[in-house]
């Protein structure tokens, strides 16, 4: 048997993954094509820090993974195993211990700042995230911010956006990619892998908080941390410490960034919104310079 440990890209611990005999070079390269996207594969070695583990097995129908809790599906091919994995390890993730909060949403860096996407499902994380990507910004985070609560750094990891295939195929119509590619699995989901990676940690300075309105009025609003306070803890995944740590840490976040609501009715609408924002956060300073941009931004 051979030991692997599968790694969400720029997290320290993974997954130990054992494989059949005979796997050793066929595994490696059936897990290439997702190498850029969200995996890192290598050999385990004795000491590398696992949080989870699972076996995997090649029969004449498919892939076979069997996971921890004794849960054993067949898959047809290894794109299918791959994001298995990457969900077991994302869960493995959520539920260990850390200090750090976890914010559900995506994050970019875009001139010295880091800039966090927080929302509910379907109100625009992911569209509002590659819009930015798209304007030059740095990608850092997909789906999980998590912020240290001494150095208010977030932390990269993860490689492309994901998100329905008809989705992000409408919006590269509209807006030919030019800082990215569009990667399709089985016609129904679809990563976008960003030419522009930021492999070290930055300074969380800015949440948005996006809400696709088709009937509102556009705009770029500053929100107060107190008038959001609920709101956000809604948005962050299920504490790993103290709950009254957790609610502290929270509002010493909220009271540091610069907490910004997104409205559009359309890709176009938030493409422009978010066009005044990245431009503004180029500068060195450049968040001193917000205070200008509903304002300017707003319309009707």
């Amino acid at each position: 048997m051979s030991d692997y440990r599968i790694r969400l890209s720029g997290l320290d611990f993974g997954l130990r993954l054992t494989a059949d005999p005979g796997l050793e070079d066929e595994l490696p390269t059936a897990l290439e094509a997702t190498r850029d996207i969200f995996l890192d594969i290598e050999e385990a070695a004795p000491d590398a820090e696992v949080i989870a583990r699972a076996d995997v097995h090649r029969l004449a129908e498919g892939w076979r993974l069997t996971l921890e809790d004794s849960r054993s599906v067949t898959y047809p091919d290894p794109n299918h195993v791959s994001r298995s994995l990457e969900a077991e390890l994302e869960k493995a993730f959520l539920e260990h211990p850390t200090s750090r909060l976890l914010l559900h949403g995506g994050s970019v860096v875009r001139g010295h700042a880091a800039c966090a996407f927080m929302a509910s499902a379907d109100r625009g994380k992911t569209t509002s995230a590659l819009h930015c990507l798209e304007l030059g910004a740095g990608f850092l985070t997909e789906e999980v911010t998590t912020v240290d609560v001494e150095s208010w750094e977030v932390a990269p990891h993860l490689r492309s956006l994901s998100t329905g295939s008809a989705h992000l195929e409408r919006l590269s119509e509209r807006f030919p990619l030019k800082a990215g590619r569009l990667k399709v699995f089985d016609g129904l989901e679809a990563r976008y892998v960003p030419s522009r990676l930021h492999r070290a940690p930055a300074q969380l300075r800015v949440i948005v908080i996006p809400t696709y309105d088709p009937d509102g009025v556009n705009g770029l609003t500053d929100a107060n941390a107190a008038d959001v306070l609920t709101e956000m803890l809604g948005y962050c995944f299920e504490p790993r410490q103290d709950h009254e740590q957790f609610v502290d840490g929270m509002i010493a976040l909220l009271c540091r960034c610069r907490i910004l609501r997104l409205r559009y009715r359309d890709s176009g609408a938030a493409r422009d919104l978010l066009t005044g924002l990245t431009e503004m956060l180029d500068a060195e300073g450049g968040l001193s310079d917000l205070s200008g941009l509903s304002g300017s931004l707003e319309e009707g």
